[in-house]
């Protein structure tokens, strides 16, 4: 389940590269695209190997992700929501790695947690800059 929704999310990020001509992230766009979609197939085709080292594809997942959301806070009017999500998301990916404790419920818990924030965050910078472009439109 996990490589399906990274294979799907490496598409519409390759989808947004695409469409996306106005700013300079479009370079940024189509590497996370192709990094997402990579992993995805990797969990996908690999299914013996992912479960062995699901903790470490998911936590490097959550690592370019977070990343990502910190680098996307300049497309944003306020920043410290996105600075506050990227940072959250940094906290699951240390929380994924380096917990020896970390069993398969929690890594799906925290996962579920970090897909959940990376979700909310991607729809307000979705509506930031929606809204962003119709105010430069008027």
């Amino acid at each position: 389940v996990f490589g399906l929704i990274i294979l799907l999310a490496g598409v519409a990020e390759l989808i947004r590269a695409y469409q996306d001509h106005g700013t300079g992230n479009r370079g940024w766009h189509l590497f996370a695209g192709l990094v997402d979609l990579l992993l995805g197939l990797i969990l996908v085709s690999h299914l013996a190997a992912s479960m062995i080292v699901l903790r470490i594809i998911v936590g490097f997942y959550f690592l370019f992700k977070g990343i990502t959301v910190l680098t996307y806070r300049r497309s944003a009017i306020s920043t410290w929501w996105m600075v506050l999500g990227g940072l959250i998301i940094l906290l699951f990916v240390i929380l994924i790695w380096f917990n020896p404790v970390f069993g398969t419920v929690s890594v799906l818990m925290f996962t579920s947690l970090a897909f959940i924030v990376t979700g909310v965050l991607n729809v307000m910078l979705g509506l930031r800059i929606k809204s962003r472009q119709s105010s430069t439109l008027s």
